[in-house]
């Protein structure tokens, strides 16, 4: 039997046109020059489509500069949050939707060839709100990954504020510095 190694449709092993996507938490862009310079550098990595957090804006709405447009959604009342997506142009004419969920959650979704696309932008709370509020936002997260159609891929992009112990196993990660005192414990059941 001969030996088959790859993928066997040449249409996927052209890597250079692949979907490429991130996700960056940018802070601000509330500087006039932010944008350009989170154009340039989309560009420059080409990225497809970038999932961003912490954008503080005040409304909701779409902008383009260059070859890239930006869907994004508004903060809340404390001035913190606003996550947006940044899309190339080649991808524009394929985004079906555009949710505003919350000032932590975006939905983008794009059509596909053969099925449908959403992407889940989640900016998630810090250890230091109450349970309550997290309880809240993560029941949200799990409504609206329900309420995603079946026939959609669902790739959730996220910061998820995760908090990095000084464990052994983290090492190679991290090195010997953690900004953290704490080690994770876990109850396994």
């Amino acid at each position: 039997m001969p030996r088959i190694s790859g993928l066997q449709d040449p249409i996927l092993e052209n890597w250079k046109s692949a979907l490429r996507f991130g996700t960056w938490n940018i802070r601000t862009l509330f500087k006039s020059s932010t944008f350009r310079t989170l154009v340039d550098k989309v560009e420059k990595y080409r990225i497809g489509i970038d999932v961003l957090q912490e954008l503080r804006w005040s409304d909701t709405g779409s902008m383009q500069l260059k070859n890239t447009t930006l869907f994004y959604g508004a903060y809340d009342n404390r001035y913190l949050g606003g996550s947006s997506f940044a899309v190339k142009k080649v991808y524009l004419n394929s985004v079906k939707d555009f949710k505003v969920i919350s000032p932590r959650m975006t939905v983008l979704t794009i059509a596909a060839r053969w099925f449908n696309i959403a992407f889940v932008n989640v900016h998630a709370l810090t250890e230091e709100k109450e349970e309550v509020e997290k309880g809240e936002f993560y029941s949200l997260l799990n409504n609206v990954l329900n309420d995603i159609l079946a026939n959609c891929i669902q790739i959730i992009l996220e910061d998820f504020n995760t908090k990095i112990g000084k464990e052994n196993y983290l090492r190679p990660i991290i090195g010997i510095h953690s900004l953290h005192e704490d080690r994770i414990t876990m109850d396994v059941e």
